[in-house]
């Protein structure tokens, strides 16, 4: 259904072009700006989105540029609303690590033991943003800001998790993403890879037996129904790369383009917030739900990921810098 979806934009964005109108003449007249991500409706991103970016969007740019936000896949999975962006079909798009194996400088976003707090990640990443995203261009991706996914957690239907040693053997999904791939290895699980949007319903016939997301996510997402543990390890700080399609971006006339990125400066900051200012009543809430919340120590869990991260470094030189410069703005 998805799919259909997305071709049906495909469509409908080819026949705007063939009319000659929007932002496809120039950046002359009005257009729509369609923005997808994975993120349900109650979580901070997509509140944030729907009431900071949207109508600053719209307002600042005298109505020329209408806003639609598309949250939870509903434009497809992470992989699908990327492909549309790159395609010109979508817009913009909160998007995680998944381009990484293309443009590796990508994975500093979320690579488990590189920031201490959510705002030390925010602070550090949105000075970093034009390197990060300096090859995506030549897929028509361009990168306007980094906002927080989370401090991440890892949720189970089946024990909880006291050690380090109790992830052994859990079925847990990672991000369809190498250096989590490798996590799951260094972690003893059985890691499965699948988007998000398969999530819930995996969890539910226990084809696997969690995941690993900020618990933020976990409640937001509804995983909770299908989910009766929570560790808070905070092995990995994650962002989001909000990116624009480049040929949309060129199509708008500078005032809008400003517009766009002032829009997105005020969403990250305000998202951060949110994030920050609702993390531990989450958790609290979490446990009304039924969930049993425990708190291992989080070093062989960040300790583990260490040699992951020097492997990646030596392998991408792009990641390395992008690390070095972390390290150095680092308090």
């Amino acid at each position: 259904m998805k799919k259909i979806v997305v071709l049906g934009l495909c469509l409908l964005s080819a026949a705007g072009v063939f009319a000659g109108g929007g932002a496809e003449s120039g950046g002359q007249g009005k257009s729509v700006l369609k923005l997808a991500s994975y993120f349900a409706e109650s979580h901070p991103a997509s509140i944030v989105m729907n009431e900071t970016f949207k109508p600053m969007v719209e307002k600042n740019s005298g109505g020329t540029i209408t806003v639609e936000l598309y949250p939870n896949n509903m434009l497809g999975a992470e992989a699908e609303f990327i492909d549309g962006i790159k395609m010109g079909n979508i817009e913009m798009g909160l998007i995680g690590t998944m381009l990484s194996s293309q443009f590796p400088a990508l994975m500093c976003i979320e690579f488990p033991s590189l920031f201490n707090s959510a705002q030390e990640a925010s602070d550090i990443l949105n000075t970093m943003v034009e390197d990060i995203c300096a090859g995506m261009e030549t897929a028509n991706i361009k990168g306007l800001g980094v906002s927080i996914n989370g401090v991440r957690a890892v949720s189970n239907s089946v024990r909880p998790i006291n050690t380090f040693e109790d992830m052994k053997g859990l079925k847990l999904r990672v991000p369809q993403v190498e250096h989590y791939v490798d996590m799951g290895k260094v972690w003893n699980v059985n890691g499965v890879t699948m988007p998000m949007s398969e999530l819930f319903t995996a969890m539910q016939q226990h084809t696997i037996d969690g995941q690993e997301n900020p618990p933020t996510t976990v409640l937001a997402s509804g995983w909770f129904e299908v989910q009766k543990y929570i560790a808070v390890t905070n092995h990995c700080v994650a962002g989001n790369m909000v990116v624009v399609g480049k040929r949309y971006w060129d199509s708008l006339t500078p005032a809008n383009q400003k517009v766009v990125q002032d829009a997105v400066q005020a969403f990250v900051k305000e998202e951060t917030a949110l994030y920050i200012k609702n993390a531990e009543a989450d958790i609290e809430t979490l446990k009304s739900k039924g969930l049993t919340i425990t708190y291992p120590d989080t070093r062989p869990f960040i300790d583990s990921m260490k040699p992951v991260l020097q492997k990646y470094m030596d392998k991408y030189p792009d990641l390395k810098r992008m690390v070095q410069v972390i390290e150095s703005k680092r308090k």
